[in-house]
């Protein structure tokens, strides 16, 4: 049922965490360690227990099928136009989950965008903490590219003398904060 695996990727997403996982969370997961923050796992815990799911497994992976069952049941019951003793309960945490996916999203879209009153292709316009911070995001992504680190030096050479690399380092939204930080 296509519609009750839908359901429970959207009720219960922890269950494909380990979609993102690193290579150290991977670890961790392969000697039983869930590497998801305590306050997250508390919060899990206490949606799978009201909703009457199985807990996660110590590694934080599902257990069993206990949540597709309840989503099963849940599609099965709207097909038929009826209701579940936990309906309710499931609407909410959807809803739950919409704000917080929408929170995320702005938070996102909101970091992404590019300060204001600069020309991105003219490092000439950015402090000297915006070129610090856009070198720290330039390390951080090269680093997930398994590319070799460019001294600083060089990378200011670069901004200066390509203009679609200057583009593409450009200061987003908070990095002109010397408290800015990649997380």
């Amino acid at each position: 049922m296509k519609a009750a695996e839908n359901l429970r990727r959207e009720l219960f997403p922890e269950e494909d965490d380990y979609y993102w996982d690193s290579i150290l969370d991977n670890k961790e997961r392969s000697r039983g360690v869930n590497p998801m923050c305590e306050d997250y796992q508390l919060k899990v815990e206490q949606k799978r227990k009201t909703l009457g799911v199985s807990p996660l497994a110590s590694n934080g992976m599902a257990a069993d099928n206990s949540s597709l069952n309840l989503c099963i049941e849940e599609v099965k019951a709207r097909s038929r136009n009826e209701t579940t003793d936990k309906t309710d309960l499931i609407k909410k945490y959807l809803d739950i989950q919409n704000q917080e996916n929408e929170a995320n999203k702005k938070r996102i879209e909101q970091r992404s965008a590019y300060i204001e009153n600069i020309d991105r292709e003219n490092p000439d316009t950015w402090t000297d903490v915006m070129i610090n911070n856009a070198y720290d995001l330039y390390c951080f992504v090269e680093m997930w590219e398994m590319d070799p680190r460019m001294p600083f030096d060089e990378f200011k050479d670069e901004l200066k003398n390509n203009r679609e690399f200057c583009k593409e380092n450009a200061p987003r939204n908070g990095m002109d904060s010397k408290d800015w930080s990649i997380s």
